[in-house]
């Protein structure tokens, strides 16, 4: 399984779950929103959307979340 991983923060990444991914033989691409990174043209070639959130708190507002 191919999996597309939407970061909001550098810091919020898949974590321990990077080794889970590894161990059963799939792969992830990162895209880190917080660094302007673009979204891909379309989800051709992925399995799977995981979206990660961030360090937000009620009323913040960030860029990455429009």
């Amino acid at each position: 399984m191919h999996i597309l991983v939407l970061q909001h923060e550098r810091v919020e990444h898949p974590a321990v779950f990077r080794k889970f991914l590894k161990e059963d033989g799939h792969t992830w691409d990162a895209i880190e929103l917080d660094e302007g990174e673009a979204l891909p043209e379309s989800m051709d070639g992925y399995d799977a959307l995981w979206v990660l959130g961030g360090p937000w708190t009620r009323g913040r507002r960030t860029s990455t979340l429009g």
